[in-house]
């Protein structure tokens, strides 16, 4: 296993404008670690997890984060493999952990993920991000994760989604917009989406717009996401409980983060 992979300037480019784009391949090599650690992390959850079983037994859906320093296979991938360095090439600046997300879907699961982006559920507010979403099993493009190319650079903070009936939280309005409806005629979003393999990977911004439609999945589908954060990200208090809660955070807004619970790897 090999820790050093360059970003071509035309990816980090990519990544600058659409706030996304996909890393084929790059960590087919961490696959059977990961699917280790997974494992482990289904058999003993954390505090954070939330475990659902949909309606009618169609399908289970199970998230979990903040283990890497517990479970011994995702502390390895986070210190040893190139997730670090390849999200402080695309920000153009150190990158710091915030946390990984699991996510596993079951076979037969049938429910979509409403269009949301993620900086509205975080304590952290900035501009420098990334998320590197790795898939550990097949991914058919109608079950893959859409995203609205250039959403980042809206400069709006959307509301918060309740993945379980697409409904806001409830959060002022004064600093919070109406995520767009994506299907009138007159956005012309530019949509895009990638099949995935396992080792495959997806990077994108904490702002971009993303989500899932409700096809069914005929296999399992085992993903975990690293979250990693840039030079100007600062602690922001959300009005509500954030995802992770960071319970142990005591800060006011635009207040550094700690490095202790958000360290610097090794790159």
């Amino acid at each position: 296993m090999v820790k050093q992979l360059n970003l071509t300037a035309e990816q980090a480019h990519q990544y600058g404008v659409d706030g996304i784009i996909p890393l084929p391949g790059v960590f087919k090599d961490w696959v059977d670690l990961l699917r280790a650690g997974v494992e482990k992390n289904l058999t003993s959850p954390g505090e954070f997890a939330t475990d659902s079983i949909q309606e009618e037994g169609r399908g289970r859906f199970l998230d979990d984060y903040c283990n890497w320093q517990r479970i011994s296979e995702y502390h390895e991938f986070a210190t040893q493999s190139p997730c670090s360095a390849i999200a402080e090439q695309a920000m153009q600046c150190r990158a710091r952990l915030f946390h990984e997300h699991l996510v596993m879907k079951s076979a037969g699961t049938a429910k979509a993920t409403p269009w949301h982006h993620d900086i509205s559920y975080y304590c952290v507010e900035g501009t420098q991000s990334a998320s590197i979403w790795i898939a550990l099993d097949p991914v058919p493009l109608p079950n893959a994760v859409q995203f609205v190319a250039g959403s980042h650079l809206s400069g709006k903070t959307y509301y918060p989604k309740r993945f379980l009936d697409n409904s806001n939280y409830d959060y002022p309005s004064g600093d919070y917009s109406e995520i767009p409806n994506l299907s009138s005629e007159e956005m012309k979003m530019k949509i895009l989406r990638w099949e995935c393999q396992p080792g495959d990977a997806v990077m994108f911004d904490f702002r971009t717009l993303h989500g899932t439609s409700a096809a069914k999945l005929e296999g399992p589908r085992r993903a975990i996401a690293w979250r990693w954060l840039g030079d100007d990200m600062v602690f922001h208090q959300r009005p509500g409980r954030t995802s992770p809660p960071y319970p142990e955070l005591k800060l006011s807004t635009g207040d550094c983060l700690p490095a202790e619970l958000f360290p610097t790897l090794p790159a």
